[in-house]
C-alpha cells in the first residue's frame, strides 16, 4: 500500500455523466437533459455536491466527469471554482471505468469518488470517509449514497484496485412536472423561473 501523507489535500472526482442515448426518467420528468442537472430545492443536484466539496477544508481539487456540451461552465458557482483553480471538468467517456480513468489522469492522490446525485453529502461525511481511507493507507475511496442504510461499513483500497466507502447519507429524490427542456443549466443563485 502507498503511504498517503495526512496533510495532502484530497482530490474528489464527481461523476455526473450518463450513457449516451439513455434518457434518465428523473431528468425527463423535470425537463433537463442530465440527471446531474435535476433541480433539488431549487438548484441542480450537481451544485449541491459541488458546494459541499468546495467548503470541505480537506478537499483541494475537484474533478467533474460530465457529458460534453453540458454547459455547467456557465453556472456562476462552477465558473468561480474554475477561476480559483479548484475545479477541472473532464468529458465523460462511453462507460464508467473509462470515465474514471480519464478524469483521474494526472490528478493527485488520495482521491474520493462520488456521484452528483449525492445531494445529502456533508463536509463531515467527506472528512469521515477521507479519514478512514487515510487510516487504512488507501489511495482511493468511493462515497455512495444508499437508499436504506445510513451507516454502512467503509471499504477502501490502495492504488490498482477497487475501493468503496459508503456515505452516511441516504439518497435524495426529486419530483417535478414535465417542462420543456432547458437549453442551459440553472444556477442555484439564479432567480426562480430563469433558465
Amino acid at each position: 500500500m502507498t503511504e498517503v501523507p495526512a496533510g495532502r489535500p484530497l482530490t474528489v472526482l464527481l461523476l455526473a455523466g450518463q450513457r449516451e442515448g439513455r434518457v434518465d426518467p428523473l431528468a425527463e420528468a423535470t425537463g433537463v437533459t442530465l440527471k446531474a442537472m435535476v433541480p433539488v430545492a431549487g438548484c441542480p443536484m450537481l451544485l449541491h455536491a459541488l458546494t459541499t466539496l468546495a467548503k470541505t477544508p480537506t478537499v483541494g481539487r475537484i474533478v467533474v466527469s460530465i457529458n460534453a456540451g453540458s454547459g455547467i461552465e456557465s453556472l456562476p458557482e462552477v465558473a468561480a471554482l474554475i477561476r480559483d483553480g479548484r475545479l477541472d471538468i473532464r468529458d465523460a467517456r462511453p462507460n464508467l471505468v473509462d470515465s474514471v480513468f480519464f478524469a483521474l489522469e494526472g490528478q493527485e492522490f488520495p482521491v474520493l469518488i462520488t456521484t452528483a446525485d449525492n445531494v445529502l453529502l456533508t463536509p463531515a461525511t467527506v472528512r469521515e470517509i477521507d479519514g478512514a481511507a487515510r487510516a487504512r493507507g488507501a489511495d482511493v475511496a468511493v462515497a455512495l449514497a444508499g437508499a436504506r442504510t445510513c451507516s454502512p461499513p467503509i471499504r477502501t483500497a490502495s492504488a490498482g484496485s477497487t475501493a468503496s466507502a459508503a456515505a452516511t447519507t441516504p439518497t435524495a429524490t426529486a419530483t417535478g412536472s414535465a417542462r420543456a427542456r432547458r437549453s442551459r443549466p440553472r444556477s442555484c443563485s439564479a432567480p426562480a423561473g430563469s433558465s
